[in-house]
């Protein structure tokens, strides 16, 4: 059965791991005021702001192994300043009537009048992975409410790499692909003629590759350090600069390290590096093209 969130801010990125169940959401208004005492007379009551406050508040419901992986999550945006999407599952839509990948539309239960879903976003929580779509149009149904969905308006194609060079597209974030323009490898939104941004694939042994930048052709992806970075290698044959691109579903791929090969390229904290992926990562699939 599918999970959906609804949301307006999908251009944020979700994080997609762990996902959170949301229990109607606790939340206060209140003023704040001060209590005055002169010690002649009546307790005075002012305001202190001119305005009311709101709160809104989510518990989040993590144990063992997860906690953790919360934790590490939490302290990573420490500092950075960058907003995010927190999927918070409530139950606003229910579905009646079974969902596919592939669906264009969705029946579910009429909670609430039909125009207030209309350019909503949502992400459908399937064993398959997510799948984000937008509401083009909403009307009742003998089942419910009928809710036209379409894929999110794509982003602007870039003309296509040199001959015997790829790009590597991140899927989480279709407009950000991996380079090494300033340096220090990353992802990010990159210019059509950038070579930091092309990348050979060199067989190296059955079907593990090397991955060559096109820039700095001296330079391929490793982690022979322990992080994911670009760099010349200490000796051809290092396990951990050899990778094997893994298909995943519709002409996506996952990237996994020989050296260790529980390890994958993903950018599921907002910086491109390699490790233990969740398989609903959209953050952890790629296109190499």
């Amino acid at each position: 059965m599918a999970r959906i969130l609804v949301t307006d801010e999908i251009q944020l990125g979700p994080v997609t791991d762990p996902a959170v169940l949301r229990q109607p959401l606790a939340e206060s208004i209140a003023q704040s005021v001060e209590y005055i005492d002169n010690g002649f007379g009546p307790i005075v009551i002012e305001p202190v702001l001119t305005h009311v406050q709101r709160r809104s508040t989510i518990t989040l419901i993590d144990r063992s192994a997860r906690r953790w992986s919360r934790r590490r999550w939490l302290y990573s945006l420490r500092g950075r300043q960058r907003a995010f999407w927190l999927p918070t599952w409530g139950r606003e839509l229910a579905l009646q009537a079974p969902l596919a990948s592939s669906s264009t539309s969705v029946i579910v239960a009429a909670t609430a009048d039909p125009g207030v879903w209309i350019g909503r976003h949502v992400m459908f929580d399937l064993v398959s992975g997510p799948v984000f779509r937008e509401i083009t149009n909403a009307v009742y149904d003998a089942l419910g409410l009928k809710l036209t969905i379409a894929a999110p308006d794509p982003p602007a194609s870039i003309a296509p790499p040199a001959a015997g060079f790829t790009r590597i597209q991140n899927k989480w974030y279709p407009t950000r692909y991996v380079h090494n323009e300033n340096g220090a490898l990353s992802v990010g939104d990159i210019g059509e003629t950038w070579w930091s941004a092309q990348w050979k694939i060199v067989p190296k042994f059955g079907d593990w590759v090397n991955i060559q930048n096109r820039w700095r052709p001296n330079e391929y992806i490793h982690n022979q350090n322990g992080t994911l970075e670009a760099g010349a290698l200490g000796d051809p044959e290092w396990w951990s600069a050899q990778w094997r691109i893994v298909p995943a579903t519709d002409g996506w791929v996952r990237i996994q390290n020989r050296w260790h090969p529980d390890q994958y390229i993903h950018n599921q904290n907002g910086r491109l590096e390699v490790g233990p992926m969740q398989p609903n990562w959209a953050s952890a699939l790629w296109k190499v093209q």
